[in-house]
């Protein structure tokens, strides 16, 4: 009946992206763990330290948001990047032809 020139869509990541963000992601958080560890051997040593534990554990939340940030940002960029916002809309003004 009605149709549209727009298309949604998710694109399916092919392997060479989803490898790229995998290790930005992990770039990011080893680069946030390596910057704690100095934090905590830099610190105060009058306060206690914490466990290593918790150390990586922030790690791994820092590696998931990288990836999740990095995924909303590709699937955003590729919807704004696929509109054609110069383009007319097709919009009928006429009168009715019945």
């Amino acid at each position: 009946m009605f149709r549209s020139n727009v298309k949604y869509h998710i694109a399916p990541y092919d392997i060479n992206t989803m490898e790229n963000l995998f290790m930005i992601a992990g770039v990011i958080s080893v680069i946030f763990i390596v910057c704690k560890l100095i934090e905590s051997n830099m610190g105060d040593r009058s306060q206690q330290v914490k466990p290593l534990k918790y150390t990586f554990r922030d790690g791994v939340i820092v590696f998931a948001s990288a990836c999740i940030g990095m995924f909303a940002y590709n699937q955003i960029h590729q919807l704004t990047s696929n509109s054609n916002m110069n383009d007319a809309s097709n919009v009928f003004t006429n009168g009715p032809d019945f």
